[in-house]
């Protein structure tokens, strides 16, 4: 899709990114199309996802965009897909 492609374009050349969306098989899509990719998922356990998180706090991963249709409170500086693609 679009936002496949425009989210492998955004993570061209860094050595991880976090993949983060609402919708799991876009998500799925990210992870394999970017190489590196840190895939966080609804359905993952509390203790994975604040472990993926913590590399992205720690700026060892870097957010592209989330696929919430707003900016996450969380995340006020990682913009939506929408804004993006």
């Amino acid at each position: 899709s679009a936002r496949v492609a425009k989210a492998v374009e955004l993570a061209a050349g860094d050595d991880q990114v976090l993949v983060w969306c609402e919708l799991n098989d876009e998500s799925a899509a990210m992870a394999k199309a970017i190489p590196g990719a840190v895939e966080v998922s609804g359905s993952d356990d509390p203790e994975v996802k604040a472990e993926r998180m913590l590399g992205f706090a720690a700026g060892k991963v870097r957010a592209l965009a989330v696929s919430s249709r707003k900016r996450l409170p969380l995340l006020p500086d990682v913009p939506t897909v929408a804004e993006v693609v």
